[in-house]
């Protein structure tokens, strides 16, 4: 059976925050876990402030999601926000980490583009 974002979501519901749904239409999440994934934990987690530009180097989400799902509990999942370098449909960079709840959550970062604006009357 593939891995994916999706199957993983189906398989265990609990441990995601089933309120989110803006994903599910996006193709990362049917991104299959690569053959030469990581089987254990990272080491640690490097604070990292800002968006990255260029994410190749970051892991998957699948990947990231994948260990999740084994090692619910670990402790570097409750240190923050960890970006990945999945983009979603409009090119925006995905992150995950854990809600108040203790669920898992996945977010993309608006990047600030010319798009956005301001409405003034004067």
């Amino acid at each position: 059976m593939t891995t994916t974002i999706r199957r993983l979501i189906q398989l265990n519901p609990t441990l995601f925050d089933e309120r989110q749904a803006w994903y599910t239409q996006h193709a990362f999440v049917n991104r299959t876990l690569p053959d030469d994934a990581p089987v254990t934990m990272p080491l640690h987690a490097e604070p990292f402030g800002t968006a990255p530009d260029d994410g190749r180097w970051l892991p998957l989400a699948v990947t990231l999601l994948h260990l999740y799902v084994q090692h619910p509990t670990h402790p570097l999942w409750r240190g923050g926000w960890i970006w990945c370098s999945d983009l979603d449909d409009q090119k925006q960079r995905v992150y995950i980490g854990l809600n108040e709840q203790g669920k898992m959550q996945l977010h993309r970062h608006l990047a600030l583009t010319s798009n956005w604006r301001v409405v003034t009357w004067v």
